[in-house]
């Protein structure tokens, strides 16, 4: 049954149907088809697909049909959380064949390439994709990219999503240079099968940058992605990450604000941008934009730590204190929440930021927290050989905060010691 005839349906029999399944689901779907197609309330149809999904999961029509309404709603509204949609169909409402089959034709119009696989391979892709943006996906999201690519070894996406997998993170027993290595042979893969996939280009410019700090080639590798793809949201992202890394403040802001124009809800250019103006020293838009992400976000804890860090540069450090506990109790770390509100009560902030430092510092043996994180701890409270100590070792792991300490205000401190300018120079930094 063909797409438009299911609406017309639904149109002429939800009202019956609700009355004897739930009332208020039927009624809902048409107020919110009535803001979407009569109104142009696109907002408003939103809150109203969400609240339908929210409330009347059992009622599996209606919810597959506001989903797929969902969809259609930010492709109006030019947003890409259209995609994370359609696939959250495909994968929850299996059970809804007009509804999955439509979601799919949709899926592939907007990534084309998808379309050139087979039915088997692209499911497996979709699941892969769907399971990378929950928490505690990754393991499955791996499974369901190599299922990709062993169904159909020719699918150039699916090798591109698999490259990104391990540029963030790789697997157990694997050291961080090997994962990069592997995510460039994947990605070097994916542009044997399609040369002018912008994808993979910009994975090869997260290794370029994150691995090899070899600036000029990674930033050749983001433009060559941007170019071919203007609409990847991560290829800006990751663009404006390396700019503001070399200190090129204005064209990182500008480069974030355009992942921004393609996706405004996107959280991690949301986040990142946030950091552009901390580096920027512009401490309130820097506050304003983490609070932004929060409302976005609000179950993630890194906003919460950075938007802490922004009330310490400008001495509000009560306020950065409960930011900082915040991050804590979302990572469920109460006890260390407890011991630092304690130590900020009574002995003051620079206490807590001691004790937190130690109470990290076994983390970095097996890679929960970087070392270039406890270097900042102790920047900023100034104990100059410490940072030092542990900037060394980040230098010497390759640990991705290492890209911003020449832009990063907490190091502003110690910018003329000879060590500090030794390591720049050394990562090619120093101007």
């Amino acid at each position: 049954m063909k797409y438009k005839t299911l609406i017309i349906l639904f149109s002429t029999i939800l009202y019956t149907q609700s009355v004897y399944a739930q009332p208020s689901a039927g009624r809902l779907f048409q107020s919110g088809l009535y803001a979407e197609e009569i109104t142009g309330d696109l907002e408003k149809a939103l809150n109203i697909y969400e609240r339908i999904i929210n409330e009347y999961p059992d009622n599996r029509i209606v919810a597959a049909k506001a989903l797929l309404q969902m969809g259609s709603s930010y492709e109006k509204l030019g947003r890409k959380e259209a995609k994370d949609i359609y696939r959250r169909l495909i994968v929850e409402f299996k059970d809804q064949g007009d509804f999955v089959r439509e979601a799919q034709q949709r899926l592939e119009r907007l990534e084309p390439a998808m379309s050139e696989t087979t039915p088997e391979a692209r499911e497996a892709y979709i699941l892969a994709k769907h399971y990378r943006n929950m928490r505690g996906g990754r393991r499955k999201s791996l499974e369901y990219f190599e299922q990709a690519i062993k169904i159909d070894p020719n699918f150039a996406l699916a090798y591109v999503g698999l490259a990104r997998w391990y540029v963030f993170g790789g697997s157990s027993g694997m050291t961080r240079e090997e994962a990069m290595l592997k995510a460039e042979k994947i990605a070097n893969k994916a542009l044997e099968i399609d040369n002018k996939l912008g994808e993979a280009h910009a994975v090869l410019g997260m290794k370029r940058m994150y691995n090899d700090w070899n600036w000029n080639g990674a930033e050749n590798e983001f433009k060559r992605a941007i170019e071919l793809n203007k609409d990847d949201v991560n290829a800006h992202e990751q663009y404006a990450l390396l700019l503001a890394s070399m200190g090129r403040m204005d064209e990182s802001i500008k480069e974030m604000k355009k992942a921004l124009s393609i996706d405004p809800v996107n959280r991690w250019a949301n986040l990142s941008l946030g950091r552009m103006y901390f580096y920027n020293r512009d401490f309130d838009l820097a506050i304003e934009q983490y609070r932004k992400t929060i409302e976005l976000t609000p179950d993630r804890s890194v906003p919460h730590l950075f938007l802490g860090l922004a009330f310490e540069q400008k001495g509000m450090y009560e306020e950065a204190m409960k930011s900082m506990r915040k991050y804590l109790t979302i990572l469920r770390d109460t006890t260390l929440s407890d011991i630092l509100g304690k130590t900020f009560i009574n002995s003051g902030y620079r206490d807590v930021k001691r004790k937190w430092a130690e109470s990290w510092e076994p983390c970095t043996e097996g890679g929960g927290v970087q070392a270039g994180s406890i270097a900042l701890i102790y920047a900023s409270i100034d104990e100059k050989d410490k940072t030092i100590e542990w900037l060394q070792k980040g230098y010497k792991k390759r640990t991705r905060n290492m890209l911003f300490i020449g832009v990063d205000p907490q190091f502003d401190s110690i910018r003329s010691d000879e060590r500090f300018i030794k390591i720049m120079k050394n990562m090619g930094l120093a101007k």
